[in-house]
């Protein structure tokens, strides 16, 4: 079976820039200090690193670390603990890392942190993935594959359909990287977006040491990025203030916000310091099966480098929604079950307000079905929506007591 090695690059240097050398992060030997947490020892002088399993998505951690085959790299194997079906299903393991003075465990912030997620592929079933929370800047790499996007949590990496057997550090093709600064704690979600095989084991890498050359920096400034339906079409709109060598803009479209297709292509300017504004229109948006759309950029240079835009979303007019949902106990106390006809959607709990709510997921849901932990809730009234393969949305109101 084929080895996942997402590599970590991680760098602690000047507040200035990356071109200095960076520092080199040794992770050996990790200490246990409970049960979803363990402690690599003076990774760099004087610094320890906490890692923490603080989510999953079936998904668990079948060894913290390997490093049998890089000697300071950190590597957790992580086990799928139930078939998954569906193209748009996902998996993973969220760890919290954690960088503590090794003198008296206090808070110990990193000027500087780049990772490098290397070998991110996948193949006809799944795709790679792995999340981080921001604040985080995406950088480009020439030739890479990978899918990049921002939500309003996570920049998110998606591998792409080509399988890279064999692939290390220097196949660019399966290799993006997320630059951080100042930060002592982040979270990082490793996993896979498909079809995936109950009990199947799979190896990711971190290996902590930099990769200054793969910083690629795509010369444009995205002002402004807009989709508005015009009742049939849906108009596209976005706003550059500066652009060097820009070769074209690429607009993608999903109707699930996570798997997009190629609509069409605008020329750009290529080289300018003043604003200039693009138009595309998406014919006949109302016949999709779909109540929402996502739209992102891909924007290119002349030498082949690209990197995305933030994703909109648009609603679209005189679409049908037939998706139903089910939830109990209502109101509820402690745990709420969600049943939906839909094969594992995308689930977002909301307050009155409109505000996101981080809940734990049960590890051991049956398919179609999915149990929510809501003890930490206020009493109060929350929705829970639905966002379905057909990227329409059903939503449904529960009230915890």
């Amino acid at each position: 079976m084929k080895r996942i090695f997402n590599l970590v690059a991680m760098i602690a240097i000047c507040n200035i820039a990356f071109s200095q050398t960076p520092a080199s992060y040794r992770f050996r030997k990790p200490v246990v200090v409970n049960s979803t947490t363990w402690k690599f020892v003076n990774v760099t002088s004087g610094v320890d690193a906490l890692v923490s399993v603080t989510g999953s998505q079936n998904a668990s951690v079948n060894m913290i670390d390997d490093s049998s085959i890089y000697a300071y790299a950190w590597q957790p194997n992580i086990k799928y603990t139930a078939k998954r079906n569906n193209s748009s299903d996902s998996s993973y393991v969220e760890f919290t890392i954690n960088f503590v003075k090794s003198s008296n465990g206090t808070t110990s912030p990193q000027s500087v942190l780049a990772m490098t997620i290397v070998d991110c592929d996948g193949n006809s079933n799944i795709r790679e993935m792995a999340k981080v929370s921001l604040p985080a800047t995406a950088k480009g790499i020439s030739g890479s594959l990978i899918t990049s996007y921002q939500d309003s949590k996570w920049l998110n990496f998606i591998g792409g359909t080509t399988d890279m057997s064999g692939v290390d550090t220097s196949v660019y093709k399966a290799m993006s990287q997320v630059n951080f600064t100042n930060i002592a704690t982040y979270k990082i979600r490793v996993g896979v977006l498909g079809k995936i095989n109950a009990n199947e084991t799979r190896q990711a890498s971190y290996y902590f040491k930099g990769f200054t050359q793969l910083i690629v920096p795509l010369p444009v400034k995205l002002v402004k990025f807009t989709a508005n339906n015009q009742t049939n079409n849906t108009e596209l709109t976005w706003l550059t203030s500066s652009e060097e060598n820009l070769s074209q803009f690429d607009v993608m479209r999903s109707l699930d916000g996570k798997t997009f297709e190629l609509l069409g292509s605008v020329n750009a300017v290529g080289n300018s310091n003043d604003l200039n504004q693009y138009n595309f229109t998406d014919l006949n948006t109302s016949e999709l099966n779909s109540t929402n759309v996502f739209y992102q950029l891909r924007m290119a240079d002349e030498n082949g480098v690209y990197k995305y835009s933030s994703i909109v979303q648009v609603k679209l007019l005189n679409t049908k929604t037939n998706a139903t949902i089910s939830i109990y106990p209502n109101p509820s106390t402690d745990y709420l079950n969600i049943n939906f006809t839909e094969n594992e959607p995308i689930i977002t709990i909301l307050d009155v307000n409109g505000k996101t709510i981080e809940l734990t997921v049960s590890s051991d849901n049956s398919i179609g079905s999915k149990q929510f932990d809501v003890r930490p809730l206020e009493n109060g009234v929350y929705f829970v929506n639905i966002l379905n393969n057909d990227g329409s949305v059903t939503s449904t109101k529960f009230i915890k007591r």
